[in-house]
């Protein structure tokens, strides 16, 4: 099945900027803005997931922590991952979550809270591509009527089965 997904950038739901990235194909950036400690991204999707990844990598030469967090349609947090890369790492990394009920996903970086942010103020930039996801089945609905209907089946044998028990005692 397939779901829409919607990505907005950070906490305050921005237009996303895409451009090259560096793998050449069309990618997300954000660069973190002083004094804000997150530059993240959030990608809500129309129905559940149960597998997500996206490819996250630097483009600053400073350390990063890449995150990829999952939430449940009652936003609670349902599984996390981070990793944290060096100031003279400039690869794209993929970070992957497989948990059952997703319902939105956020991605990006945290910059300046770990060991090796010099000024404290976030640092760089994140570029993020290749988002995949893999939707939850609905369950499928029962028609109102099927409880009837099977009721309605088992009477119909039923008063076959005597019927024909019945023609067969009086023989």
């Amino acid at each position: 099945s397939t779901s829409a997904v919607n990505i907005t950038g950070g906490a305050g739901s921005e237009a996303c900027v895409t451009t090259t990235g560096p793998a050449g194909s069309s990618a997300l950036i954000r660069s973190t803005i002083p004094n804000v400690l997150d530059s993240f991204w959030t990608a809500t999707f129309s129905s559940t997931a149960s597998n997500v990844s996206i490819d996250l990598g630097d483009f600053g030469s400073d350390p990063d922590r890449v995150f990829l967090k999952a939430y449940d349609a009652a936003n609670s947090l349902i599984g996390a991952v981070l990793l944290d890369i060096t100031a003279s790492d400039n690869t794209m990394h993929t970070l992957s979550l497989i948990v059952s009920g997703i319902k939105s996903i956020t991605f990006g970086t945290i910059g300046a809270q770990f060991p090796g942010d010099p000024d404290g103020l976030g640092l760089g930039g994140i570029y993020a591509d290749n988002l995949t996801y893999t939707t939850e089945a609905s369950p499928v609905p029962i028609p109102a009527a099927l409880p009837l209907l099977a009721t309605g089946l088992g009477a119909m044998g039923l008063a076959g089965w005597r019927r024909k028990r019945s023609a067969v005692k009086s023989n």
